[in-house]
């Protein structure tokens, strides 16, 4: 048993190797910086909106330094660049917060996420499966020069500028689904879901270490069909009664996924 989960180690092992050296712009770290090729995004920002200028909210001083790391390292890997004046600025936090500057005056794209049935429909007749996670997502969409000044983030290290797609933008998630779908647009048993990529087949008797169920949005997805997740279900069963209004609406939200609604 020991020889055997070895030999599929080393077959895996070998087989990222060899991926690395054939599409090393896609797969070595040091160049994830690099954008998707062949697009650039604008936004369109409502009529006579008045431009929004917001100061730089505090950071705890046991954060700075790391706030500082993580600007420069962004700096470094041309994903945000430093400017001395803008009009529009919206400010960095620290803790999962909603943007309410630029969002007021942003028209949002009416381009739809894919309806998880209508997704995996797609691989009713697939027995394997494969998963693809995107790396930084959004941040590998470059923005056209016309529209990077809505990007500007007011720090405690002063303005700096995206070169690319941020999260938080309200359009940012249908404009990233447009344009994988784009990009995948005619292959066969292939699809995505924001940046999950999913690819299916048909098992040949190949003896290869395939897997024969997935796990994705919160579901199983395997030759036998379609199935929740015992860890989602899990969530659905109340231990403790709800203790306010978000509570509620979060356990409502899980439930509706689950069902489908």
């Amino acid at each position: 048993m020991i020889d055997e989960i070895m030999s599929i180690c080393s077959i895996q092992s070998q087989m990222v190797k060899d991926l690395e050296l054939q599409f090393p712009a896609h797969l070595i770290e040091k160049n994830n910086e690099e954008p998707i090729k062949q697009f650039k995004e604008n936004i369109n920002v409502k009529d006579n909106c008045v431009p929004i200028f917001c100061k730089a909210y505090e950071v705890h001083y046991a954060l700075r330094d790391s706030v500082k790391k993580d600007l420069l390292s962004l700096e470094n890997k041309g994903i945000l660049y430093k400017i001395n004046y803008s009009q529009w600025t919206s400010p960095i936090v620290c803790v999962p917060k909603k943007n309410v500057t630029l969002n007021k005056c942003v028209l949002v794209d009416q381009y739809p996420l894919p309806k998880i049935e209508d997704l995996f429909q797609k691989f009713h007749e697939c027995n394997v499966f494969c998963q693809i996670d995107l790396s930084n997502a959004y941040l590998q969409l470059e923005v056209d020069k016309s529209s990077r000044k809505f990007f500007t983030i007011n720090t405690i290290c002063g303005l700096y500028v995206y070169n690319c797609l941020c999260f938080g933008l309200s359009p940012a998630s249908a404009i990233f689904q447009s344009v994988i779908d784009k990009i995948l647009e005619g292959i066969k048993y292939c699809d995505a879901y924001q940046d999950d990529i999913l690819i299916g087949g048909k098992d040949y008797n190949v003896k290869m270490n395939i897997q024969k169920s997935l796990e994705m949005l919160g579901y199983i997805l395997s030759a036998d069909g379609i199935s929740p997740c015992k860890s989602k279900i899990e969530k659905l069963i109340i231990t403790k009664s709800l203790q306010n209004i978000m509570q509620l609406k979060s356990y409502i939200g899980l439930f509706n996924h689950q069902n489908g609604s």
